[in-house]
């Protein structure tokens, strides 16, 4: 008896039957070429967002680190606080709490800084145009 697997070829040994495999999913690599494709496709405007926040925290920790370390007054870049008389005092607070809208790139940031401590924290506002 001939298993339906094999082919009528003459020989001795015969051929097994070629089966086609079906297309029904996909294989990994073609996953992983998607998801590479979408990746590239994305824009990379959330990355350049944060960069400006962090570079926004990077200034005022600064700041507050050099006030601290040199035990002297340091005054805020006025591009951060444009106010007059914002500056952190030698245990690192700053002088006023206060409340700052920045414009940067097009987006707007809220900065919110607390009396005590040198805490402070960066919200992006969300424009409703």
């Amino acid at each position: 008896m001939k298993s339906r697997d094999t082919v009528k070829t003459g020989r001795k040994y015969p051929l097994k039957a070629i089966r086609q495999k079906s297309d029904d999913g996909f294989v990994l690599i073609e996953l992983l070429i998607v998801l590479l494709i979408i990746g590239l496709a994305l824009p990379a405007k959330h990355f350049r967002n944060l960069d400006e926040t962090y570079n926004i925290e990077y200034s005022i920790i600064t700041n507050q680190l050099e006030a601290m370390a040199h035990r002297k007054h340091v005054v805020i870049d006025s591009k951060i606080c444009p106010l007059r008389n914002c500056w952190f005092n030698p245990k690192g607070n700053i002088n006023k709490s206060r409340k700052l809208i920045i414009h940067q790139g097009g987006t707007q940031y809220e900065l919110v800084i607390w009396l005590g401590f040198g805490r402070f924290k960066i919200n992006k506002r969300i424009s409703y145009d």
